[in-house]
């Protein structure tokens, strides 16, 4: 099992989902994040789980949750969340150069 860790532009992105959804419904926003981050932790038993993703990154994989997509990276000793992105997004390369 390997440790789940979050960079600081996934900390933002979370951030920003919780306060959208919290716009119109407070309530939702936290439960939302809440079951977003446990869905995530299945990443620390299953690390593969998610699609690669070479388009964007070598090294990047990415992890659906309800439209929501979770973009991580597997190391040797943890996994860590690059990105979190809301559907929508037009995801590009460059989202995931500085950080990795």
């Amino acid at each position: 099992m390997k440790p789940l860790f979050y960079s600081a532009r996934a900390r933002q992105d979370m951030r920003a989902i919780l306060e959208h959804i919290a716009e119109h419904r407070p309530e939702a926003a936290l439960r939302f994040t809440s079951r977003l981050e446990e869905h995530a932790r299945i990443l620390e038993r299953f690390s593969e789980a998610g699609a690669a993703q070479p388009d964007l990154h070598p090294e990047i994989r990415v992890f659906p949750y309800r439209g929501y997509a979770v973009y991580y990276r597997v190391h040797d000793d943890r996994v860590t969340v690059e990105r979190v992105l809301a559907p929508g997004i037009d995801v590009r390369p460059d989202l995931f150069d500085d950080g990795i």
